[in-house]
């Protein structure tokens, strides 16, 4: 580019606006060739890039997926060489850039097999990259099969930190730094700590002492220097954080009176129904998120479409079930890439760990825009003349039945001695059957009231109305249409109390 004097005078020819506009257009190119074949990639650099492609903008549009295509060569370069699943897996030996040039990260990844989670739980050493150090192990929960070993590496966790680190150096200037309150997720392990701009602390809502304890470190003034008085955000399991604004309430403190600034909620279908009462309850913004312990990242709920929009160093495609045909709109299953260097012990390309989504054509960002339907394995669909029918979504059920009182969802916790954790593993206050024996079909919902059902029959009858409407109703399902034609049948059936069983976890 011709460099300008900055009396006036030109020291050569003044770029032309066609000429400036042809070398915006190129900038995000020649970074993405730079990237792709940087030896080392500065973790600082990257994070101001990244930055700079989560603004509004057709140029920030275009550098983000200049970065996402640059990390899919990076991350499909070092898996051909160091891991062996991949570099043995005839797919990725055959591999080259289509055309010879970088181009899309949705042409780097086409053709290349989607990784199933069962695949990897059955020889995980064969995901394990030979160039790295091992530093941390964790594991999945288990609740959709085996639980999978995930490995982090000494090189990855360092690239981790001066990540984020630099992501949130602007939040650890503005004075004295936040306290933070996380209530960790003892179901997978070791947990990857990244660094936060203030001081977080931990705790737990699973016996009495936990709860206090959390009580305690909410309601305690500190004298830090350099940090704030009081903790002012929290987060954990949306189950947890749940049971714990029930505590409080119960105990007779309000949580407005603690004064945070935000609540984050995690691991499981957070439901409207809840999330609007935890805005309300803690009077402060909830953020939604959706996590995988197998890639370092996810998806935050958005504040202006109320859809997930994926954290900007993953790469998620919505496929056909059954199929590697994109989905532009409406369910299918999401396969998640986590690019090298931020997974770098186990790489994770085009990985499908099971979950549904509603993809949604959405102008809000660039990238794509999803709701969470729930694991593919608890959602239930007919095959009529080869084509796949969703009738249920579980994560849309939880939504129905959140919003109903009468359901058993969550524990009373004011004298607890010892908490049951009822959502591990799916939706224990509801069970759903196909039984295909019958004729036609019927779809079973069973649920779980807080009280008998006998006591008080209309309203039984009452609340099974209202969740089989909802169930019609429901965004990406057939099964208002099938019924209506006679290829399947609907009931709901209120339970009482303790009549259907904790869900049995594979282990």
């Amino acid at each position: 580019m011709t460099e300008r004097s900055r009396g006036g005078g030109p020291s050569g020819p003044r770029p032309s606006p066609d000429t400036e506009n042809a070398e915006n257009a190129d900038a995000p190119l020649l970074v993405r060739d730079r990237l792709a074949h940087m030896e080392d990639v500065d973790p600082g650099g990257l994070a101001r890039l990244f930055s700079l492609a989560s603004l509004e903008g057709e140029v920030p549009a275009r550098f983000l997926d200049a970065l996402h295509a640059a990390l899919a060569h990076r991350t499909i370069t070092h898996a051909r060489a160091h891991v062996p699943w991949y570099r043995e897996h005839p797919e990725y030996a055959a591999w080259s850039l289509p055309q010879g040039r970088l181009g899309s990260p949705s042409e780097l990844l086409r053709g290349l097999p989607v990784l199933y989670r069962a695949v990897v739980a059955a020889s995980p050493a064969r995901f394990v990259a030979d160039d790295v150090v091992l530093s941390a192990l964790g594991h999945t929960s288990g609740s959709t099969g085996t639980p999978l070993p995930v490995r982090r590496s000494v090189e990855e966790s360092d690239f981790l930190a001066a990540y984020f680190e630099r992501l949130t150096a602007p939040l650890a200037h503005e004075g004295p730094r936040p306290i933070s309150l996380n209530l960790p997720n003892a179901y997978h392990g070791t947990p990857l700590r990244l660094p936060a701009p203030g001081l977080s602390l931990s705790s737990g809502v699973t016996d009495d002492l936990l709860l206090g304890e959390t009580v305690r470190a909410l309601t305690t003034r500190y004298d830090l220097p350099g940090f704030r008085t009081r903790v002012e955000f929290l987060s954990g399991l949306v189950n947890h954080v749940l049971l714990l604004t029930g505590h409080l309430m119960e105990q007779g403190i309000d949580p407005r009176a603690l004064g945070l600034r935000g609540v984050s909620v995690a691991g499981g279908a957070a439901a409207p129904h809840w999330r609007r009462f935890l805005a309300s309850a803690w009077g402060c913004p909830v953020t939604d998120r959706f996590t995988l312990t197998e890639v370092v990242g996810g998806a935050s709920r958005c504040a202006a479409c109320d859809l997930f929009h994926l954290d900007p160093h993953v790469f998620g495609e919505v496929l056909e079930p059954g199929s590697d045909t994109p989905v532009a709109e409406g369910p299918g299953r999401l396969v998640l890439t986590a690019f090298h260097p931020f997974v770098q012990m186990q790489p994770m390309i085009r990985y499908d760990a099971g979950d549904l989504v509603l993809r949604r054509k959405n102008g809000c960002r660039p990238t794509p825009a999803f709701e969470f339907l729930g694991k593919r394995g608890n959602a239930i669909a007919l095959e009529l003349r080869g084509r796949r029918k969703w009738l249920l979504f579980p994560a849309v059920l939880n939504a129905v039945l959140a919003g109903l009182p009468d359901v058993r969802a969550v524990e009373w916790a004011s004298g607890v001695r010892r908490v049951f954790d009822r959502t591990l593993g799916g939706l224990p206050y509801a069970r759903t059957v196909l039984d295909r024996s019958s004729s036609p079909p019927e779809l079973r919902v069973e649920v779980e009231l807080r009280y008998g059902p006998h006591f008080h029959p209309a309203r039984a009858e009452e609340v099974a109305a209202q969740v089989a409407d909802a169930l019609r109703r429901a965004e990406g399902t057939a099964l208002a249409e099938l019924e209506a034609g006679g290829a399947v049948r609907l009931r709901v059936v209120c339970r009482p109390p303790g009549s259907l069983p904790e869900p049995e976890l594979k282990l």
